[in-house]
């Protein structure tokens, strides 16, 4: 019989990678390891790593000493970063890095400057493409919406509040959309990355 798929789970059985014939996806859960954070086409568990700093959990990233949490600033979520991250490769590759800079700092990967790709508010969208590259080095500035993944690879990301939903998605090209919810809990707005009104909810009782 021919092998047409396969399942990698972590410690707390979430299927972290799914191989088939079309390829491989991954992902990377956070909030206890009970909520997917990211997923990511054509790479494997191995070569990928994000985060936005909604816990302390840094999605395959490491923290360098005097590196803090921001509580009052952020692009998704409720939290971001200030300081320097860092993360060895197993498998030295062709990389993309992208993230979310507050325009009141600067920050750099592998001391190189990246691509600006949009500015929304106070934040600023940079990405790097980098070749033959065997560790990542993430330095300087107010970040957040932290991705790393293979060259070939497509990655879309989540944050939570795992008390009432997700908050907001960030799609494979890094445009974000935000959900709010209601008193009771339930969806009330969905916002497009500028935080105009795309869709609005009401409910009603019959009686």
């Amino acid at each position: 019989y021919k092998e047409t798929g396969s399942v990698i789970y972590d410690a707390s059985s979430n299927p972290v990678q799914i191989n088939s014939d079309n390829g491989k996806v991954s992902s990377i859960y956070d909030y206890d390891n009970k909520l997917p954070v990211a997923t990511v086409i054509n790479a494997t568990t191995d070569d990928i790593a994000y985060t936005s700093f909604e816990t302390e959990s840094l999605g395959g990233w490491s923290m360098n000493l005097g590196s803090s949490y921001v509580t009052d600033k952020s692009i998704t979520g409720k939290r971001s970063f200030s300081g320097s991250l860092n993360k060895t490769l197993i498998h030295p590759g062709n990389y993309t890095i992208t993230l979310w800079c507050h325009s009141s700092s600067t920050v750099s990967v592998n001391s190189q400057s990246g691509n600006l790709l949009t500015i929304i508010g106070d934040w600023k969208l940079f990405e790097w493409k980098l070749n033959s590259v065997s560790s990542i080095q993430v330095t300087g500035g107010i970040i957040d919406e932290v991705r790393l993944y293979p060259s070939i690879a497509k990655m879309n990301t989540v944050t939570y509040d795992p008390m009432i939903g997700k908050t907001s998605e960030c799609d494979l090209g890094n445009r974000i959309t935000y959900y709010e919810y209601d008193g009771l809990g339930r969806l009330k707005l969905v916002k497009d990355d500028k935080k105009n009104v795309i869709k609005t909810y009401e409910y009603n009782y019959k009686q």
